[in-house]
Parts: C-alpha cells; sequence; structure tokens
C-alpha cells in the first residue's frame, strides 16, 4: 500500500500543492458518487417506467378486446392497425399466443388488473399472460413479405432485435368469437437522467461545491504557506516578526506555537549576545589597568611580555566583541545577484595588489539570485579570499550554479592544512600560524565568522586538501524563481 502511494505521489498526473490534491480528490470522489448515483437512479427510472407501460398495455388490451368485440369483423384489422405502438403488437389469431400453464405472481398480478379493467366483466373469460426475456417467434411477420405494413413490422422487429436486455410481456385475451387477441410488447425506450437540464444541474453542483473546496482549501494553505516561509527566513537568521493568525483553530494553534518558538529563540540569542558582548566589554577595564602598571614597572624582558600578553588580551576581546557585533547584527536581507557581488569584489581586491583571480561556470544568461544580507555576506567572502592570497599567494575564485544552490570554490596555492584540522580551524579562537604562516596576526575569528555567516544564509562550508593547494568550498542556497 505504501509503495503504491509512492507511486502515485512520483506520477506526473499527481499534483504536488496540498490544494490541488484536495480539489481533485474531491472532484474524483464527486464524479464517482454521481456515476453511482445515476446508475441506481437509472435502474429505478426504468423500473418504474416498464411499470407504467405495463399498466397503460393491459389497460389498452382490455379495452381493445371490448371494441373488437363490439365491431365487425371487417373493421378488426383497421382498429388493429390503429393501436399500433412502437413497443406493442397487436394481432387476432385462432391460437393464443401464451401457453396456458403455471403464473408468476407478478404474472398473476397482471390478469388480475387486465381482468379488472373491462367494463363489462364476463366469467370464464381466458387471460394469458407471459412475461419472456425473448420475442415469441409466432408474431414475428414474415420475412419476404412484399405489403408495405408487414415490411414495417420486419423493420421494426429488426430494430427491437437490437435492443439488448429487453422485457417482453406477451398477452392473450380470448373474444367471445374465440379468436384469442395476441399482444407483445417490449420494454419502451426510456429517456436517459443524463438529460441537458440534469447535466447542467451537476455542473452548477459541482462548481458550487468546487468554491467552497477552493474558499476553504486556501483558508487552510495561506497560512501554511506564511509559516513556511517565515520558517525558512528564520533559518536563514532573519528577525521574524509574530505572524498573524488565522484559519482553522489546528493552524491557528500551530502559528501560536510557532510565534512562541520564535520569540524565545531570539531572547535566547540575544541574551548570550548581551552577556558575551558585557563580558568581553568588561575586560577592557582590568586589561587598561594593568597595562599602565607594567608601564610604569621598570624596563625589562619580563616587561615586554607582560605588555606583549595585554596586547594579546586586548585583541582579543576587542575580536570577541566585532563577533558578538556580527551575532546580533539585524541587516535585512534582500535579493542579491552573487555573481555580480563575487565579480565587484574580486575587482576590489585586484585593485589593491591582491592577486585574485575569477572565473564563472553556468549557463549565459542564467541568474544566480540568492535572498541574503548583503554586508555579512560580502564580508565572509573576503576573508575567505584574503586568507587564500594570504596563506596561499593566489585565489582562484570560481562560481558554479545550478537549479537550487550556488557553489562557490575557493582555491589557493599554499601548503594547505592538516586533516585533522579541516574542522577545528572554524572554532574560535583556534589559529594555524604552526602550520601556516606565523605572521598572521590574526586572532582567530575569521574563519568562525565566515562559517557563522554562510551557515545563517542556509548554505555550508567546506575545506579541502588536494594537489594544487586547499581549496574552499562553500554551497549558497538560490531563491527560487516565481
Amino acid at each position: 500500500m505504501i509503495k503504491r502511494f509512492s507511486k502515485l505521489r512520483s506520477s506526473r498526473f499527481w499534483p504536488e500543492s496540498l490544494a490541488s490534491q484536495m480539489i481533485l480528490v474531491v472532484l474524483l470522489g464527486m464524479a464517482l458518487a454521481l456515476a453511482i448515483s445515476l446508475w441506481m437512479a437509472g435502474d429505478a427510472h426504468k423500473a418504474a417506467v416498464n411499470r407504467i407501460n405495463q399498466w397503460m398495455l393491459t389497460r389498452q388490451s382490455a379495452i381493445l378486446a371490448e371494441v373488437l368485440e363490439a365491431s365487425p369483423a371487417s373493421l378488426h384489422q383497421p382498429i388493429l392497425n390503429t393501436t399500433r405502438r412502437e413497443n406493442a403488437f397487436f394481432r387476432l389469431s385462432d391460437q393464443s399466443l401464451v401457453p396456458a400453464g403455471d403464473y408468476s405472481p407478478e404474472e398473476k398480478m397482471l390478469i388480475d388488473r387486465i381482468a379488472g379493467a373491462f367494463d363489462d366483466p364476463k366469467p370464464g373469460r381466458q387471460i394469458r399472460v407471459n412475461l419472456a426475456s425473448e420475442r415469441s417467434e409466432e408474431m414475428t411477420p414474415p420475412r419476404r413479405s412484399r405489403h408495405w405494413e408487414e415490411r414495417r413490422r420486419d423493420r421494426d422487429h429488426d430494430r427491437y432485435k437490437r435492443r439488448p436486455n429487453l422485457l417482453f410481456l406477451n398477452v392473450s385475451i380470448q373474444l367471445d368469437d374465440g379468436q384469442w387477441l395476441n399482444m407483445q410488447s417490449s420494454t419502451p425506450k426510456v429517456m436517459p437522467l443524463l438529460a441537458k437540464r440534469t447535466a447542467f444541474l451537476m455542473v452548477i453542483s459541482t462548481l458550487c461545491v468546487l468554491a467552497g473546496i477552493i474558499f476553504m482549501v486556501r483558508r487552510i494553505t495561506r497560512p501554511m504557506r506564511k509559516l513556511s516561509s517565515a520558517s525558512h527566513r528564520l533559518g536563514l537568521g532573519e528577525k521574524i516578526d509574530p505572524l498573524q493568525e488565522e484559519g482553522p483553530e489546528d493552524i491557528r494553534e500551530l502559528i501560536r506555537a510557532f510565534n512562541l518558538m520564535n520569540e524565545r529563540l531570539q531572547r535566547f540569542v540575544a541574551d548570550r549576545t548581551r552577556m558575551l558582548a558585557a563580558l568581553s566589554h568588561d575586560l577592557r577595564t582590568p586589561i587598561t589597568s594593568m597595562r599602565l602598571r607594567v608601564e610604569l614597572m621598570e624596563p625589562g624582558p619580563d616587561t615586554d611580555q607582560l605588555l606583549a600578553t595585554l596586547d594579546e588580551m586586548h585583541q582579543m576581546s576587542e575580536a570577541t566583541l566585532a563577533f558578538m557585533r556580527q551575532a546580533s547584527d539585524n541587516e535585512p536581507t534582500r535579493a542579491v545577484d552573487v555573481n555580480a557581488l563575487l565579480d565587484s569584489l574580486c575587482e576590489d581586491l585586484q585593485d589593491i595588489g591582491l592577486n585574485v583571480h575569477y572565473h564563472v561556470h553556468y549557463q549565459d544568461g542564467q541568474e544566480v539570485i540568492a535572498h541574503c544580507r548583503l554586508v555579512s555576506l560580502k564580508r565572509a567572502m573576503r576573508n575567505l579570499i584574503e586568507n587564500a592570497v594570504k596563506y596561499g599567494s593566489v585565489a582562484h575564485v570560481s562560481l558554479s550554479a545550478g537549479q537550487e544552490s550556488a557553489q562557490i570554490r575557493i582555491q589557493d596555492e599554499g601548503d594547505g592544512i592538516p586533516e585533522a584540522m579541516t574542522e577545528r580551524v572554524f572554532e574560535p579562537f583556534v589559529r594555524m600560524e604552526e602550520s601556516r604562516n606565523r605572521e598572521t596576526g590574526g586572532i582567530g575569528l575569521g574563519m568562525s565568522i565566515a562559517r557563522n555567516i554562510i551557515h545563517s544564509h542556509g548554505g555550508d562550508i567546506h575545506l579541502e586538501n588536494n594537489d594544487r593547494g586547499l581549496l574552499v568550498t562553500i554551497n549558497l542556497p538560490l531563491t527560487k524563481a516565481v
């Protein structure tokens, strides 16, 4: 069952959106229900028409028998011709069309109905009725007759013979002169229930139900789309205002839970940022005080070492403050052309003398648009490119794009880093002077800031050594075209 459902979902005929699926399922259910209803109503309609036809034919047989008994023999055939109907044949014969025998309850009911239809019922009159699914050949007109009336009977007989599933009513009534009035009739043509008015009514009903379904589906999916968009933006580090509670109670409860989670998350991040920023800020006072005391000491190697340590502590506190300011950055997001961003950034770095080369690997005319914070993303890219030039003498920057994400590669020509450090290098205050370049002057927060910025945009960053040097690969999600 699960495999069948999975195949149905993967089918191109099955829509992806919730609204389309609900509308399609309801329409299929309505179509099936209408088909079953029409089938059941059609059978009931045919049965009712058949009962009415039987009642009319039995009454007509009784009346015709009385008319023939009151008329001369010369008028019998003209009278029979005038009583001819599309689905009924009357004929006088010396023999009965229906043989005598046991009758079913329905046949007995028809016999009683015919007997009661006579204005002057005569005791002992023989009335025979037979309900058959096949036509009796006794009343079939000669196939080679040249008479116009008989040729028409041939044509009518062939037409009735071509109609399947007919129920034939055979009636034989004995007249006063001993002749038998034989009648054979079949189920009449029944007009289909699905006439123009019925079809029009069904279309109107379907449209009304469809309008109600669309209204309810939109009432459900509209807040869910807003919730999905807000969740995606929250994952990209944006500040999300509380969503308006709308839709059914279940959807409103979901929105309330999201708003509460968003509020708690922002409060947690703000409290953590304020605490660390205050801690780093408060370190300035004792560091400054210690520096003044050390400078008043006698010059010497210990004094110089203490001053160097204090300078390093000061740089770490300032870097921590910068890191906290970046973490609490509320820069608004907007659509940015990644190609234009990298192109302008590489040109700026080339202008200040850095060995940077930029390459593009995607189809001409394709737009590489990402929803991001321009200043933050540019800061991360600049930090990574400058590190590549600083530690690898040259930075080869390339951009390739797919339908959903863009890949930025920064290749240097240095010595690389130990494999064990490809993840640790992103940790705060982890420096690689021992394996890269001792004249960095950094604190060890550059890579942490870059990764935090890229993660806040929904992307990821990966370091890999190759035969040329260190390769930095950045995957950045792109904005889907509307």
